[in-house]
């Protein structure tokens, strides 16, 4: 088939955040004719990137919010606190969908694309009036985990945690609104969306199996490992209940107990969690998790 697909950030390097997009693209580049749309919000865009992609897709093209114009109206008001940098923001990204939304246009006047595949919530837009069958990857529900995010909160913070859920589900539901075929990671975050009753297709998270095989048997040196991106508040929360919570009950029975946590970015609230303990080592970016985890009893 002919894809044209509209993604909302670069899904390279690795450590992007877009793994999923990546290596979709990866496997369906073999088989298939992929033009590849993405908005960015990186400053610069590493010249590795674009010559990954283009491995993968017949054409690249990439639409920075950094490159929109600064009038002067917005540039007073990136003066103000708290919110001048968020109407930039705004600005920035609305003027890169209206680009890549005239690229769109055009391509598909000039190709007979077969479907268009839509990933993010930024570039919704975009979709509207298209006679092509569209197929939107739902992924995984952000309200869901802002929902939880919420049942945890303190009461003072609960109001802004709501209007951020409300927000963020009714862009969901639009989303899910633009076409019959969808797709999801999990069959949660589709009913948590749109019911028990909604049949549309789960796509679940892959993983390579022999890469991530365990090469050798559990050394036995009672090791627990926790890896992710640590600046990432799901991640940070887990991490910090892991070293507060359950590792105090565990020292019960094994006092010799090492805790390594491994990702970049950590939060200097996981930082300092992490301070009084002499067996807990944080470790940052690694260039390949796998030796630790080969360390690891319990991961």
């Amino acid at each position: 088939m002919k894809i044209l697909w509209i993604y909302p950030e670069l899904p390279y390097p690795l450590t992007s955040g877009y793994l999923r997009g990546f290596h979709l693209l990866r496997f369906l580049s073999p088989h298939h004719a992929v033009t590849f749309f993405s908005l960015t919000h990186c400053e610069v865009v590493p010249p590795e990137t674009t010559q990954v992609l283009e491995r993968y897709a017949e054409r690249v093209e990439i639409f920075a919010a950094s490159g929109a114009p600064q009038p002067v109206w917005l540039k007073i008001l990136r003066i103000l606190p708290f919110v001048g940098w968020r109407l930039r923001e705004i600005w920035s990204t609305r003027w890169a969908v209206e680009q890549m939304d005239r690229a769109v246009q055009s391509s598909l006047k000039e190709n007979d694309f077969d479907v268009v595949l839509f990933h993010g919530r930024e570039a919704i837009s975009i979709l509207n009036g298209l006679q092509v069958p569209v197929v939107v990857e739902c992924g995984d529900t952000n309200s869901t985990r802002i929902l939880q995010q919420m049942r945890q909160s303190r009461l003072r913070e609960r109001p802004k945690v709501l209007f951020h859920y409300i927000a963020e589900r009714r862009k969901e539901q639009i989303l899910a609104t633009k076409s019959p075929y969808r797709c999801f990671i999990s069959a949660r975050d589709r009913e948590n969306l749109l019911g028990p009753s909604d049949r549309s297709d789960v796509v679940p998270q892959g993983v390579d199996c022999d890469y991530w095989k365990r090469r050798l048997p559990a050394p036995g040196c009672n090791c627990i490992v926790f890896s992710g991106v640590m600046n990432y508040p799901p991640n940070i929360d887990a991490a910090i209940f892991l070293l507060e919570s359950i590792v105090p009950i565990v020292r019960r029975v094994l006092p010799r107990l090492e805790v390594v946590i491994v990702g970049r970015d950590p939060a200097p609230e996981l930082i300092n969690a992490a301070r009084p303990y002499q067996d807990v080592h944080i470790t940052g970016a690694v260039p390949d998790v796998r030796p630790y985890l080969e360390r690891a009893d319990v991961f």
